[in-house]
């Protein structure tokens, strides 16, 4: 297969074409080579790439394995688009209440195997490879997006983004479906898409419902000297007291505590508010971490020299980056 991609390579040239791509996924496929035999692993995927080829899109006009799955990728015109469409989702359809009966009458599957398929479609214009007559591949946003909603197909089940049309399906078809908006990686970070999935299937976690921007970082930064640090620990406090901003989330909260070393060097470990003895509250305008003295000292264990200035840095989430 390298050899030959590699001749075709020197006539490849690229074109446009409207696509409907389609990115499914075996569920429960790596505990199943972890178990099964290679050749029994080799065996399930041929057996079962053929009737879905052969059974479902047999008019496809292109095929890629994609380890655990298969890229299929069916193109239309303004005339076909709807016909199109329904049959495309119809199969998927069909192809989820009969995943599990794929293998029965084959005498050389005679071990379990895996039974769930998550399923995402998009729809919107590719690029294709072409090398004469033969296509090498596909690209563009509807692969990649047909493969990052077959991601939220879990645990199975059929996610498509609103451009593939659900107003173009049968009524029968459409109340099967749920719609909802979420967030996918690389493709809509900032702003959500509208997508659709298997409502008795399918499940989207609130997670896919939250952007992707990375978080902006604050730093606030204390110090004291160990003797003092001690004095007050003596006196009857029980918490350091550290004052912050407002964090996006209170999870992400990280505590640096160092202080220098004779040698020159530092010595620092690091808190969170999972941490025990370290508590995140939130006063309305003023936000704080308490930090246990018992916890902090254990910790420092009596090596600074009480003129040692031991430094809290708090680093925190403020606000979500502008793309």
């Amino acid at each position: 297969m390298g050899t030959e991609l590699r001749k075709l390579l020197d006539n490849a040239k690229g074109t446009t074409e409207h696509v409907v791509a389609i990115v499914l996924d075996i569920r429960g496929f790596t505990p199943f080579c972890k178990e099964e035999e290679s050749i029994n692993v080799a065996n399930f995927l041929k057996r079962v790439y053929i009737r879905i080829i052969d059974d479902y899109f047999p008019k496809a006009s292109f095929y890629k394995p994609t380890g655990d799955g298969l890229l299929i990728v069916i193109t239309y015109t303004p005339d076909s688009l709807k016909d199109t469409v329904i049959n495309t989702v119809s199969n998927c359809l069909k192809l989820l209440e009969n995943f599990k009966k794929l293998r029965e009458g084959d005498d050389m599957i005679y071990f379990p195997t895996p039974d769930k398929v998550g399923i995402g479609i998009s729809r919107g214009v590719a690029c294709c490879i072409t090398s004469g007559e033969t296509i090498v591949d596909y690209s563009g946003r509807v692969i990649n997006l047909a493969s990052r909603l077959n991601d939220f197909a879990r645990p199975s089940g059929i996610v498509f983004d609103s451009n593939l049309g659900l107003a173009l399906l049968p009524k029968e078809i459409q109340e099967l479906f749920l719609r909802d908006n979420v967030y996918v990686r690389g493709i809509a970070e900032d702003t959500p898409i509208a997508v659709h999935f298997t409502k008795q299937l399918t499940i989207i976690p609130s997670s896919r419902k939250e952007p992707l921007k990375e978080p902006e970082w604050s730093t606030k930064t204390y110090s004291d000297s160990f003797k003092a640090l001690k004095e007050t620990f003596s006196s009857g406090n029980v918490f350091y007291t550290l004052e912050l901003g407002k964090p996006l989330d209170e999870k992400q909260i990280r505590i640096e505590i160092s202080y220098a070393t004779d040698t020159r060097g530092s010595t620092a470990f690091f808190l969170d508010t999972n941490s025990k003895g370290v508590q995140y509250v939130n006063r309305g305008v003023k936000h704080y971490v308490f930090v246990a003295f018992s916890v902090m000292m254990e910790a420092l264990d009596g090596k600074p020299k009480d003129d040692t200035i031991v430094r809290f840095e708090v680093n925190y989430p403020t606000a979500r980056r502008n793309a």
